[in-house]
């Protein structure tokens, strides 16, 4: 934090989720935040005693368990996904207050496609019905009735994904038509989806190209 470059920004605060020995608890979220020198009013939320106190000087804060004062942490329960119950997904809330708006900062962790052909099979995907229950979650315990509700922004890693399926059809139609000099009659194209996407298939070689004259 004393790089030339954040000269400006003469506060900051760290959090960083330390739980390491607890899997159950462990997110390995952290977040940083400079606070540059033209904001002459910030604040940060204390959970505990609420009430916000002023940000001076740079700090570190470690998260060992669930929640420290000045954050809230918490893993998303393991029967969420089933297939990854040692996922590290989760989120960290903290509270700020800037010349007497106040605020959540909440960074998120969601799940990823554990699987390319179970994501492939149907849109929204499988695994988009996972990350929308863990993003309702969230949203369910930031407003909660332990804490005052207010404004919040949403950050982080959403794991968000294309529609696999049609992204795969249409860049294997773009790559065959490529390999064979943009050929019309390479009208009606036959993959094995499941072998190409599990690595046993080779998208040209392996192709069935019907000619439109012959298809009937």
């Amino acid at each position: 934090m004393a790089a030339q470059e954040l000269k400006d920004y003469s506060r900051a605060r760290v959090y960083i989720d330390e739980s390491y020995e607890s899997p159950e608890r462990f997110t390995a979220l952290g977040c940083f935040y400079f606070i540059h020198d033209s904001l002459k009013n910030v604040l940060e939320y204390n959970f505990e005693d609420a009430r916000f106190h002023k940000v001076t000087g740079k700090e570190i804060r470690s998260i060992k368990q669930c929640k420290s004062p000045m954050a809230q942490k918490e893993k998303f329960p393991a029967n969420f996904f089933e297939q990854c119950q040692w996922s590290r997904k989760g989120f960290i809330r903290t509270r700020w207050s800037l010349s007497s708006c106040n605020f959540d900062l909440v960074n998120v962790h969601l799940f990823h496609d554990a699987h390319n052909v179970v994501a492939w099979k149907e849109s929204p995907s499988y695994y988009a019905g996972i990350r929308r229950k863990a993003m309702d979650f969230v949203l369910h315990r930031i407003s909660d009735e332990q804490h005052e509700k207010l404004p919040f922004f949403l950050f982080g890693d959403f794991n968000f994904r294309l529609d696999t399926r049609e992204l795969f059809e249409v860049s294997v139609l773009f790559v065959i038509r490529a390999c064979f000099n943009g050929n019309s009659k390479c009208c009606q194209l036959h993959v094995d989806v499941e072998r190409v996407l599990e690595g046993n298939c080779n998208i040209i070689s392996d192709v069935f190209i019907t000619d439109d004259e012959d298809s009937g």
